[in-house]
């Protein structure tokens, strides 16, 4: 017999990161039974075990939302002022928005599929096991169209939000993570991403109009307020179209407030 139960943050005010699995576990005792007017004693022995597993999707976003603050705060203070150092600190919570958000979307698709046999229940555990070894290396997005397509649901409209904007958010962590300089005057990469940032995000206050979204500018709280609002929406339109239990209900609706 498994059982499970699901333990808050301390305080009850974030949602569960810890999952804890019992089994029965070895328990002797001796029982009294009568058969036929004979009491018999025999030893009655119980097994289990317990252990436990960390989540990190919602604890990403969490923190995503922490580090966006920090934009806001950081703007407001500095309002009106000229480019100077304190643009660093905005530039580093920006950045650390960005890849904890993006890992808070990833974190939540290889979860649906560590839960595999629980989340897809009409499938063998040896299939989805072989299925999963394929689709593993796949692209965040791709993960979670593939569970659309277990649940034999549709996939999410990939030319409109928020599939889109996951899709460019995608894209700015991965130009973050693994950065390729470029010459201000052949800046062909960066205008392409700058060129897809545009409309959906503004540019940090501090730097010049005529400055390239990708790589500093795009460090704004207009952009951290975009990547988890557009996170969040990619979640609810993803459970909603999957009927998928809501991942981002936190204790406190404020904690996730970018």
């Amino acid at each position: 017999m498994r059982r499970r139960a699901m333990f808050p943050r301390h305080g009850g005010r974030r949602g569960p990161s810890v999952v804890v699995r019992t089994r029965a576990t070895r328990v002797t005792m001796k029982a009294a039974v009568n058969v036929s007017a004979v009491q018999v004693l025999a030893n009655v022995t119980l097994q289990a075990t317990a252990t436990t597993r960390v989540n990190l999707a919602v604890q990403h976003l969490l923190a995503a939302a922490s580090f966006s603050r920090e934009v806001g705060l950081l703007e407001k203070q500095h309002t009106g002022e000229q480019f100077a150092g304190f643009w660093e600190d905005i530039f580093h919570q920006a950045i650390a928005c960005v890849l904890t958000t993006v890992a808070s979307l990833e974190a939540y698709a290889n979860e649906l599929f560590f839960d595999r046999e629980k989340t897809f229940p009409e499938y063998s555990p040896e299939l989805l096991h072989n299925l999963w070894t394929t689709y593993e290396a796949k692209s965040i997005v791709e993960k979670f169209e593939f569970a659309l397509l277990l649940r034999k649901k549709p996939p999410l409209e990939r030319g409109a939000r928020p599939f889109q904007d996951v899709k460019v958010l995608v894209e700015l962590r991965n130009a973050l993570t693994h950065f390729k300089p470029e010459w201000a005057n052949e800046a062909n990469e960066h205008k392409k991403l700058s060129a897809k940032l545009a409309g959906k995000v503004e540019g940090s206050p501090f730097l010049t109009a005529d400055t390239l979204l990708f790589p500093r500018k795009w460090a704004s709280h207009s952009c951290t307020t975009w990547a988890i609002k557009s996170t969040i929406a990619f979640a609810e339109a993803f459970e909603a179209a999957g009927d998928f239990p809501s991942k981002f209900k936190v204790g406190d609706p404020g904690a996730l407030e970018p």
